[in-house]
Order: structure tokens, then C-alpha cells, then sequence
């Protein structure tokens, strides 16, 4: 039990404590603590709403039959020689893209985000 403890305490030794220096400047009544949890919260809130997509994408291609996939979903991507594979993987990067565009922008705003994309774009080639 004491192992199964320890592995506990160092694994989410982090979270622990961010936990502890949050708890602690709001006893000291530090105006920072405020803006933290409420950055905290903001954060962590918009993580939750797309992390039951991401999970039904995984549920998505567990319950399904590979076959139906194929025939209606995949059909269009595999005659173009991709396969069944890296098309779950594309999949998966759109979906983690748009979260983590939608975040981006939320917190720098739509300006930067379509400049820092323009740049990578225009990086790439």
C-alpha cells in the first residue's frame, strides 16, 4: 500500500504542488492567487469540453466495425492509396488541431493565431 502511495505522490508530483503554493498564497492573501485560479479554471475548463470528443473519436473506432468504416467513412481516402491506420490518425490530428486552435486563439486572440499559422505556411515552402 505505501508503494502504491509513493507512486502516486511522485507521478502527480506537480500537480501536488501547484496545489499547495495555490492554497498557500490565498492564505497569504496574495492578489496573484486570484488571477492564477481563475487562469487555472479558464484553462481547465476548455480542456474538459473537448476531451469528450476526443474520447468518442477512440470509442468511435472500437465499437465500429473496421469494414463499415471502410465502406462509408474511409472509402474516399482509400482509393486514393491511404490506409485504414493513418487515416485514425488523421482523424486525430484534426481534431487535437482545432482544440488547440480554439485555445490559442482564446488566449492571443484570432490575430496572432492567423499570423503564427501564415508564418509556419509560409516556412513550410
Amino acid at each position: 500500500m505505501r508503494k502504491f502511495i509513493l507512486k502516486i505522490v511522485i507521478e502527480y508530483i506537480f500537480l501536488i504542488l501547484f496545489g499547495l503554493f495555490i492554497f498557500i498564497f490565498t492564505i497569504s492573501n496574495f492578489n496573484s492567487a486570484k488571477i492564477i485560479r481563475e487562469n487555472f479554471w479558464m484553462f481547465f475548463t476548455e480542456i474538459l469540453t473537448f476531451f469528450p470528443f476526443i474520447f468518442l473519436l477512440g470509442l468511435f473506432y472500437i465499437w465500429l466495425p473496421k469494414e463499415k468504416i471502410e465502406k462509408h467513412i474511409c472509402l474516399f481516402i482509400m482509393e486514393k492509396g491511404m490506409q485504414y491506420k493513418k487515416s485514425f490518425y488523421l482523424d486525430a490530428f484534426s481534431t487535437l488541431k482545432i482544440s488547440i486552435l480554439t485555445f490559442e486563439i482564446g488566449l492571443f486572440g484570432i490575430k496572432f493565431s492567423l499570423l503564427t499559422r501564415l508564418l509556419l505556411f509560409l516556412c513550410l515552402f
